[in-house]
Parts: C-alpha cells; structure tokens; sequence
C-alpha cells in the first residue's frame, strides 16, 4: 500500500497541476469510514521520523492507492496534523468533503421571479445535482468560488423527474439529500495517474448483486465462512411518521398540513411520532421536497459484518451494492452503505455496515373511484366532527378563510361552520393521497379589529 500526499489541485495556465510532495509505504494505523453517500472521514498514524513527513500539512491531499484496483483506492483531505515527537497523526475527510466548502447561492432570476432567493431547480436527479455543483463549485458568478480541478463524471441514475429547492444550504447535504430520495449515492476522487482528469464527482447507483447468478451473487453468512461478527440492529428512534407542515411566517394566516408517512391506522397512540417541516413559500409544500428532508424518518433494520477475506471488497462488491446476508436462519437483501478500513502493519480488517432498500413513499396509498371515494372522505369527515377528533386523524390540508367558500356540493360536506372538501386522491392515478381541505370561518386579525372599529362607532352614535 502506497500513502501519498499531494499540494491541492491548481491551473498553470490551462492545464491541472498537484505536486507530489512525499510518499510512504510504511504506516502504524489506517482507520477509514466510507459512507455510500455523507462525507467519510480518516486516521492515519505515521512514525515521526517517516521521510518526507515535514512535508505533509494541512489542506493537502493524500491518496491510498492499495494496488488492486481503482474503485477501492482512496482519495482524502487531510485536515489536521498532529506531532506529538513520536508519531504524526493525520486526520481528515474524503474528498467528498469539498462540496461542504460551499453553500448553494441562489440566481437573480430566482429573487426577481419572487422566490424569495431559493434556487429551485427541476429535471433528473443527476441533472440537478450537476447543476447546483456547476453553478457553486464550477461556474459560479463569483470566480473565487471555483474549485480548480472539480469535475462532472457521471449523472445517471435516481428520477427522471424530480425537483429541488435550496437556499443558503451546505452543498453535500443538497447532492446527499437528493441521493438519499432517489436512492443513490455519490462520491469525489481523485487519480494521481492522471492528475489533467481532477477531482471528479460521480453518482453511485450501485449494483444488484442479490439476484445476480455466479461470481455476481453475493451472499454472506457464517457458514459460508466468508462473513463473521453478522449483527442486526432493529430501531424506531428516527422514525417520524407524521408530518406536520406550516407553510408561511404569519402564523394567524399560515397553512398547516399533516402528511402521513405510515398508513394513518398504524401512526396512531403510541407508535405515533410527530415533526415539523417549515416551508417558506409554497413551492416548499410539493412531495419531492418532503420526501427530501423526511426519507430517513423511517424504522431501520441494519445489519453489519466482518469480512473474512478483505479482498472481497471491490472484487466482489463495492460501497452501494444489494448484497445478501443471512442471520438467525433468515435472509436480509441489503445495500452496503458504510465500509469500515481499520488497517495495521500486521493485519487489515474491513468490517461493512449494511441499510435497509427503502420503499417509495410516504403517502397514503389508496384507490377507488371519484364517487365511492368521496363518500368515504365524507363519512370520515362527519365522523370527526361529531366525535371532536383532530383535524389531523382525518390525513388532511387545512387553511383558514374569512368568508364563506364557494365550494362544489358533490364533492364537500358542511359540519356546523366547517367545510370539507374534498380536492386529491380520487382521480384517474390511484396512488395519488386522498387529500381534504377544510375551510373554517375565522377572523382574520384585520377583520377583527374593523369589527372592533364598528361597534365602537355604534356606541357612540
């Protein structure tokens, strides 16, 4: 294994440039977490008296080239350098640290458009992802937010039609947050061996290596004797299954929604858990930026594992791949989303953490036709009322007006002042969510102080 340290990426004229300023081939520690899709991190320990190492600083970069191949190579920011006389420990992240160098600025187009500055971008996922790189990192306005070097490689994979709305937001956690929804991953490297082709950004689809047949199929348990140490971690603590959004600052004149992630009949008493999403403008309140910032409230089943023989990893898998694994005489199909490197001078031990394939999406899933749909929605409205249950039990949109609304009859029942409508779900796609709204007659603040106005000049007269 060859450890070398690089100065950053830089242009002489036109062409890319990294001097090599020390390597190494002897080490006391390697600790690494790769991580499908947020920023990995790293240690590495060295001798103090390493040749070449009063050469390695911060902001450097160091590239782990083990020798079997590109896609296990490792390309890493150092941040940290610690000499304590005896040995140099050197600390930092991947290179997929670098787009948390920036945060996403919005166009003017956007602020003269009146979208109060987001930069709200639409098409594949991949697409807008290059976009908001290009736009931050590449091309951006202001030159001195270029990162000299920074590539697009490839895009594919996740939604062909998807949409995203960021503002003032660190960059990584856009491209992770788009990833997560469409269900791929990404990473940033880096190859000394062509150092013209510069730190380039990829999405990591990931193969499908549960289905596969022969050397393509992988499946790990204990006595395959090429997996030991398999765990299974169950766990409900970031599970959030109701949301709740409030669209807009004025709270007299807010929206207020209740989006349910889990059939309403499951996120009821105990198992119900609740959150808050604030949404500035109403092109926050679409599916795909819900589903955005809420893919990962979910309940989780993980599985980890100590690879018996290191080398199957990037042989036989990578970071990204479904992978199958057998615990407690049950099979688990998996995506491998984190990797763990631990390596010494005497041993190497990769241990490999495994995530649940999510299930697409959050909304009720329901069908039927207009007619019988809408009774239904009627009944459980009449329900409610009469019962003085939530609002929210009846999965439901609710604004407010300060008049009485004009409202079509076939589809909208009146309880004592409270109107329900309803206005989704019962159209040609079935699995479109059943939505209501309900119009309350309220006074507004303004009206009530005109009314307020009037019976003063009523007592006076």
């Amino acid at each position: 294994m060859i450890l070398s340290v690089y100065e950053p990426l830089s242009y002489n004229e036109q062409t890319l440039i990294a001097a090599n300023v020390a390597n190494f081939l002897e080490f006391e520690k390697y600790d690494y977490h790769k991580y499908w899709r947020d920023i990995g991190n790293f240690t590495l320990v060295l001798p103090a008296s390493a040749p070449g190492i009063e050469y390695v600083h911060k902001d450097m970069i160091l590239f782990v080239d083990e020798g079997a191949g590109g896609n296990i190579n490792d390309s890493l920011i150092i941040n940290e350098v610690h000499d304590d006389g005896l040995r140099v420990t050197i600390s930092g992240t991947d290179l997929k640290g670098l787009l948390s160098y920036r945060v996403t600025m919005f166009p003017q187009t956007e602020i003269e458009a009146g979208t109060y500055g987001h930069d709200v971008r639409q098409g594949s996922t991949g697409s807008i992802i290059a976009g908001y790189i290009d736009y931050n990192c590449i091309n951006a306005t202001d030159e001195g937010r270029n990162i000299p070097g920074l590539r697009i490689g490839s895009t594919s994979g996740g939604i062909q039609d998807d949409t995203y709305m960021s503002r003032l937001q660190p960059l990584n956690e856009v491209v992770t947050a788009l990833c997560k929804n469409a269900d791929i991953g990404w990473d940033i490297t880096f190859t000394p061996s062509n150092i013209a082709g510069g730190y380039v950004f990829n999405i990591i689809e990931g193969s499908d290596r549960t289905n596969a047949t022969g050397r393509y199929k992988c499946v790990f348990a204990d006595y395959l004797h090429n997996a030991e140490a398999i765990t299974k971690q169950e766990k409900s603590s970031e599970r959030r299954n109701v949301i709740w959004t409030v669209n807009g600052s004025d709270v007299d004149r807010a929206v207020v929604t209740s989006i349910y992630k889990q059939d309403r009949n499951i996120a009821r008493g105990f198992n119900r858990r609740e959150t808050v999403l604030t949404a500035n403008c109403d092109l926050d309140l679409t599916e795909a930026y819900v589903d955005s910032r809420t893919v990962d409230m979910v309940d989780k089943t993980q599985l980890g594992m100590k690879l018996v023989d290191p080398t199957m990893y990037g042989s036989a898998f990578t970071i990204g791949d479904k992978v199958t694994v057998m615990k407690g005489g049950a099979g688990y199909d998996r995506r491998v989303i984190e990797v763990h490197k631990s390596y010494s001078a005497q041993k190497r031990d990769i241990d490999v953490q495994l995530g649940d394939i999510p299930a697409k999406k959050f909304f009720d899933k329901t069908s039927g036709d207009l007619s019988s749909r809408a009774d239904d929605v009627k009944e459980l409205a009449l329900e409610n009322a009469a019962t003085k249950k939530t609002v929210s039990e009846t999965c439901v949109h609710t604004f407010f007006s300060g008049s009485d609304p004009t409202l079509d009859p076939a589809n909208t029942v009146e309880v004592n002042d409270v109107w329900f409508k309803v206005v989704g779900g019962i159209g040609a796609n079935p699995f479109d969510p059943v939505v209501i709204e309900i119009y309350q007659r309220v006074m507004l603040p303004d009206a009530e102080a005109e009314s307020e106005d009037d019976e003063d000049e009523e007592d006076g007269a």
